[in-house]
């Protein structure tokens, strides 16, 4: 359930080190998931971009640069999207794929336990970070 998955996600996260203040992009069809992925990234702390993989690959390229991006959280459907912008960055981003996730097979009381050793949350942390045609002026 979604439950489960944003927590497997977020576990498969936090193997990245990250810094909690990191921005984890998401880029994904709209599907349920996308509110999964959300929820891992905010678990940690990390701000996420919802980058819909619909865009261009050079759109979504000027988009992870602008906002520094560290990770990225994909799926099936946008996974040529991600591997065609992949190729454009000069520096990779680590790629959480949702189906490799799905199939880690920790239980949801393995997975909590795991994630209650994290640092807890402030309410001045930035949760979501949007980017819009008037945000980048194209």
């Amino acid at each position: 359930d979604m439950v489960d998955l944003a927590l497997s996600l977020a576990a498969e996260l936090k193997t990245l080190n990250l810094n909690s203040e990191d921005k984890v992009a998401i880029i994904l069809e709209s599907a349920p998931e996308y509110a999964s992925s959300f929820f891992a990234s905010g678990l940690l702390g990390h701000t996420t971009l919802l980058l819909d993989a619909k865009l261009t690959p050079e759109e979504m390229k000027s988009i992870l640069e602008h906002s520094d991006s560290k990770a990225i959280i994909t799926g099936f459907s946008a996974r040529e999207a991600t591997k065609k912008l992949q190729e454009l960055l000069p520096e990779k981003r680590p790629v959480v794929e949702l189906e490799s996730v799905r199939r880690s097979g920790r239980t949801s009381e393995e997975l909590e336990k795991e994630l209650m050793a994290h640092k807890g949350l402030s309410p001045e942390d930035i949760a979501l970070l949007v980017y819009t045609s008037g945000t980048t002026s194209e």
